[in-house]
């Protein structure tokens, strides 16, 4: 797979924020997020993004079935810890729960990560390059 980092070309609106694939589109993570809870699904869902930029503020919780390829997850300033939120109790309120979602060649810029302990591991051993690799 060719590499589609880093992204470069202009801005780019996507058309609908329904679709089930988002392509070479700079889009807020608050705007899919409101497609979805349209609908009534309370989370963002079976959707794929590539070559896209993800913007927050956000926290997002990746769950079952959602993968990261070739990603930028942004700027952690040495650390990736400090991109990463714990909760400190059973539940992550407030964080946009992501199921069954494909991002391919995306970059995130002012999003942080939180979810399962293995997924954290998986974050905390990404070394802190412009490109980090895959998650799954």
């Amino acid at each position: 797979m060719t590499s589609r980092l880093p992204i470069s070309r202009a801005y780019k609106v996507p058309s609908d924020f329904d679709a089930a694939v988002f392509e070479d589109v700079d889009l807020f993570v608050h705007q899919i997020l409101a497609a979805s809870m349209a609908r009534m699904i309370p989370a963002i869902q079976d959707r794929v993004f590539r070559g896209c930029r993800i913007n927050g503020p956000a926290v997002l919780l990746p769950s079952r079935g959602t993968s990261f390829d070739d990603c930028n997850f942004g700027d952690p300033r040495g650390d990736m810890n400090n991109l990463l939120f714990q909760p400190l109790g059973e539940r992550a309120t407030g964080a946009v729960a992501l199921l069954n979602c494909r991002f391919e060649g995306c970059e995130f810029m002012e999003v942080g990560f939180t979810g399962a302990p293995a997924f954290m591991d998986s974050m905390k051993a990404i070394k802190t390059t412009p490109r980090f690799g895959t998650l799954s």
